[in-house]
């Protein structure tokens, strides 16, 4: 039996067929992609339609969804050995990968021509005007009649993230079709110098947000989670941590001097800040790294993340690194703590069936890569999420967290935060924080409701 729609549901997919172009800013886990599904299902002029999203949902999220809630409909995963097959395929949806459009533009610029509807899922994924795959999509796409972009965390990093995918949808009608004049429009351009380099660094002006909310409402769709349903709270706390003498030291030197002396030979790191601040995180996670291989100097922080893990019934745990993954994972062998991990290793079939064999209760922990494991994934058996570190995307920090955190979800969730006192890792965290506080103002301003005419 096929669950019935959620009356936001209902609204949003009225809101959509209603328009030709649609931005959908809803949180994760409101059903975005059951509402999309439904969309197609109904409206046979969108059809053949393409969906566009990270290759990690292809099969889990969007395959699974399709059988689920719209059986009748067909629809084929356009992987690189099949991939210009499947998009002249005789099916209703076709499903293929952000990257694939570099490939797609390469051979046949007009390969999407026949498809009536164009689904961008994670729509921040081509937030950046400049890069090929932007610039591959929007050659691709120009023509279609539908489009629909999709993110609950559209502006990661700044207002200006917001204005390509706009672009992507209504070809400037809203935000104009010249990016620097956006640009400027909405923000003020300070100068920086950091090494020696300067740099303008773009200030939003105020009361701008409110401005863009203005011009997008009418097309844009946003729910918050509390609004769509009776999810119970998510609660956030942080478990301080104190590294060893070994890894303060290096810490300390590497902070000052970029470079760490592990064996009597240096190890160099990018000239810029990026690149240092990198380096100064996996310090702090106990490893120092020498391109691929790394030498692992301090354990208690992963021994501390499965003593928490160990306290409760089922726990999403994430890992930024190889030697974060190879060592909780050699020690929940040792606990004897059933466990499966997810990262861009994992083929599609196996990442179904842990997605299952999670959800059954068959694994203890789950441990995940935030960049495999943080789209689309319901999760909903784990009561609690684990950083191991921490990461500065706040894309992933936001939607890694929204895994648990689902419709479908009973009871309260956690999420708990390793962090390394008196160190980088308490700013990044407070960056986080501060970069979402951002986003949510702006997303205050768009209309939680939306009036059909």
């Amino acid at each position: 039996m096929i669950p019935p729609l959620f009356k936001h549901q209902q609204d949003d997919i009225k809101f959509i067929l209603d328009r030709p172009h649609t931005f959908n800013t809803s949180d994760p886990g409101t059903g975005k992609t059951r509402t999309i599904i439904e969309v197609i299902r109904q409206d046979i002029k969108r059809r053949p339609a393409l969906v566009i999203a990270p290759k990690t949902i292809l099969a889990a999220s969007w395959g699974a969804d399709i059988q689920k809630f719209a059986p009748e409909l067909d629809y084929t995963i356009a992987t690189p050995k099949n991939r210009m097959d499947a998009l002249t395929s005789n099916t209703d949806i076709v499903l293929t990968n952000h990257d694939a459009v570099l490939s797609i533009a390469k051979k046949d610029l007009k390969a999407l021509n026949h498809f009536k509807y164009i689904v961008i899922d994670e729509s921040t994924a081509f937030k950046n005007h400049e890069s090929q795959r932007s610039k591959a999509l929007q050659s691709l796409i120009k023509n279609t009649p539908y489009r629909t972009a999709m993110s609950g965390t559209p502006m990661p990093n700044s207002v200006l993230d917001i204005w390509h995918q706009l672009y992507l949808l209504d070809q400037g009608t809203r935000l104009g079709n010249r990016f620097y004049s956006f640009r400027n429009a909405c923000c003020t351009p300070n100068q920086k110098r950091i090494n020696g380099m300067s740099f303008n660094e773009w200030t939003e002006k105020p009361g701008i947000r409110t401005v863009i909310a203005n011009q997008i409402q009418d097309i844009t769709i946003r729910r918050t989670l509390d609004d769509c349903t009776d999810i119970p709270q998510q609660s956030i706390s942080y478990y301080d941590y104190e590294p060893n003498t070994t890894i303060r030291q290096y810490y300390k030197e590497m902070a000052n001097e970029a470079f760490v002396e592990l064996n009597n030979e240096r190890i160099i790191v990018g000239i810029h800040a990026a690149a240092q601040t990198i380096k100064m995180l996996q310090i702090l996670s106990g490893a120092v790294y020498d391109n691929e291989s790394y030498s692992l100097l301090d354990t208690e922080r992963y021994d501390l993340v499965l003593d928490i893990a160990e306290q409760r019934q089922h726990s999403l745990i994430s890992f930024m690194w190889n030697h974060q993954k190879h060592y909780l994972e050699e020690q929940a062998k040792k606990r004897r703590l059933p466990f499966a991990t997810i990262d861009g290793e994992t083929p599609f079939a196996q990442r179904l069936n842990i997605v299952e064999n999670f959800q059954n209760g068959h694994y203890r922990i789950l441990f995940a890569h935030p960049k495999s494991a943080g789209h689309g994934l319901t999760l909903t058996k784990a009561k609690t999420t684990i950083w191991t570190s921490p990461t500065y995307n706040l894309e992933q920090h936001l939607q890694f967290n929204g895994r648990t955190r689902r419709t479908g979800q009973t009871e309260k969730t956690e999420v708990i935060c390793i962090r390394a006192i008196d160190s980088i890792e308490e700013h990044v965290y407070n960056i986080l924080n501060g970069k979402q506080t951002t986003q949510d103002e702006f997303l205050h301003f768009l209309p939680k409701e939306q009036h059909v005419a």
